[in-house]
């Protein structure tokens, strides 16, 4: 499986809404999923059975705005650290952090990591709409690790960890990527991954968990993530740059942007 989840208590967590089949994970539905959590290395804690997704109301399949769902499952005991960072404004440092699991999922593959920062934002935004519309709602990098289906092929990181001299959080997980029509992740072109910030959604999430969830509060020049009932801005179109969106999801299927069908990345 491809689909992140990054950890914000030992019982939920927050993921890609595009990473599931809606229809299975639907509110209230019934859901087939269950998720491996590893604490370091290649330890793995467990895997524990999903007890429901929750969708975010304004996802929008097509563009991918507002991709993010929080996953319930039932609690498990063990040490993590499940701080949310509030705005990338607020670190000095970024690790762009991608893992999967071993073919028998009892431990992890190989771990990549990668310090590192943004990508240029009028480049960024030319190949992606929703992130030049969505000031402060991505991060955007051109980074990418090699994919474990397709030799040929490569994939986006997974989450995004901020780093400061006094703190670190989780800052962003995966939402989706822009590469020249056709390329998709295999075409050799140049490769846009959006990692969505996840304390926009604070007061979203905060209405599905019993413990709240706390970003700290930083003196920034950015400023702090959005507050109050944060849902990003549709574009009209996906691109000014004639890119194709996609994101991942299941065992490296990709969803195509603008209403376009999916397809296996091979």
């Amino acid at each position: 499986m491809f689909c992140p989840i990054v950890m914000i208590s030992n019982e939920a967590g927050v993921m890609a809404a595009s990473c599931v089949d809606r229809e299975k994970g639907q509110d209230g539905g019934s859901v087939e999923f269950s998720i491996s959590v590893g604490l370091s290395g290649s330890e793995l804690v467990g895997t524990f059975e999903v007890e429901d997704i929750a969708f975010h109301d304004d996802y929008d399949p097509d563009t991918f705005a507002n991709n993010i769902a929080i996953v319930t499952f039932k609690p498990y005991s063990g040490v993590h650290n499940y701080a949310i960072a509030m705005s990338p404004h607020g670190y000095t440092e970024f690790t762009f952090v991608h893992r999967t699991l071993t073919a028998n999922n009892d431990g992890w593959n190989d771990y990549y990591a990668r310090a590192g920062g943004t990508a240029d934002e009028n480049e960024c935004g030319q190949a992606s709409t929703l992130f030049k519309e969505n000031p402060n709602g991505f991060m955007c990098n051109k980074g990418s690790v090699p994919s474990m289906w397709n030799k040929d092929c490569v994939l986006p990181y997974k989450y995004v960890i901020g780093d400061a001299e006094d703190s670190s959080g989780q800052l962003a997980i995966y939402s989706h990527s822009s590469a020249p029509d056709g390329d998709q992740f295999c075409g050799g072109g140049e490769l846009f991954s959006y990692y969505l910030i996840i304390a926009n959604y604070a007061e979203w999430i905060n209405g599905y968990i019993d413990t709240p969830i706390t970003a700290p509060q930083k003196e920034v020049n950015g400023g702090p993530a959005a507050t109050g009932d944060y849902s990003m801005t549709i574009p009209d179109t996906m691109s000014e740059n004639g890119y194709t969106t996609y994101s991942l999801y299941e065992a490296g299927e990709l969803r195509i942007g603008g209403g376009g069908d999916s397809k296996n990345n091979d």
